[in-house]
């Protein structure tokens, strides 16, 4: 199965051209974490090194269940992210 994991706002468009080409979608809900621009971008709290992907808790609680019928290995990490200081988001 092929998966990726997508802001919920991405256009339409763009996920019927994912499905279309056989992918799966998981959209990855807002959080109220971090501020609203990037409240649902996948690369805020997710990272993939080598063969896995680094989750933050909140999204791997989300995530895990979604992700068991899959290859894709994944763990939680604490991942701190500030509503007001986003550039000191980090793994």
């Amino acid at each position: 199965m092929k998966t990726i994991i997508i802001d919920e706002r991405m256009r339409e468009r763009e996920k019927q051209f994912f499905k279309n080409s056989g992918y799966t979608l998981i959209e990855i809900p807002k959080s109220n974490n971090v501020y609203p621009e990037i409240s649902s971008h996948v690369d805020i709290f997710a990272c993939k090194i080598d063969d896995t992907l680094i989750l933050e808790k909140s999204q791997y609680r989300f995530l895990k269940d979604k992700l068991k019928d899959t290859k894709i290995k994944i763990q939680e990490r604490n991942i701190f992210c500030w509503k007001n200081i986003p550039s000191r988001c980090s793994l």
